[in-house]
C-alpha cells in the first residue's frame, strides 16, 4: 500500500504567514506610522496629491521583523500631499493624510 496509510492522519496545511500590519496615529503636527512586520522587508513611502500624481518618494531601507515606529512631521511634507502609500515588502497600504 501507500506509505502513511496506516496512521490515517490528515495532512494539516501550514497556516498562512500573517500579513504585515500598519497602524496610523495622527495629531496636528505629525503622522506616526507603526509597522508590525512579520518578516524582514524593505520599507518605502510614496506621497501622492489628490489627483494621484507622485509628489515624493522616500526609502527607509531594510527593516527587521518586529514593530517599528516612523514619525512624519506634517510640516516637512509638501502641502498638497493627500495620500501616502506605505510599502512593506510585497504588502502595501494607503493612508489618507488630509481631510478635505
Amino acid at each position: 500500500g501507500l506509505q502513511g496509510e496506516e496512521d490515517n492522519q490528515p495532512i494539516k496545511p501550514k497556516p498562512p504567514v500573517e500579513k504585515n500590519n500598519l497602524y496610523v496615529l495622527r495629531n496636528s503636527k505629525s503622522l506616526v506610522l507603526v509597522f508590525d512586520i512579520k518578516e524582514p522587508c524593505e520599507i518605502g513611502l510614496t506621497f501622492y496629491n489628490i489627483n494621484g500624481s507622485v509628489i515624493e518618494k522616500r526609502n527607509y531601507g531594510y527593516a527587521q521583523k518586529g514593530t517599528h515606529r516612523l514619525e512624519i512631521n506634517l510640516s516637512e511634507i509638501k502641502k498638497n500631499t493627500y495620500f501616502i502609500r506605505v510599502k512593506m515588502g510585497e504588502y502595501t497600504e494607503t493612508v489618507k493624510v488630509l481631510d478635505i
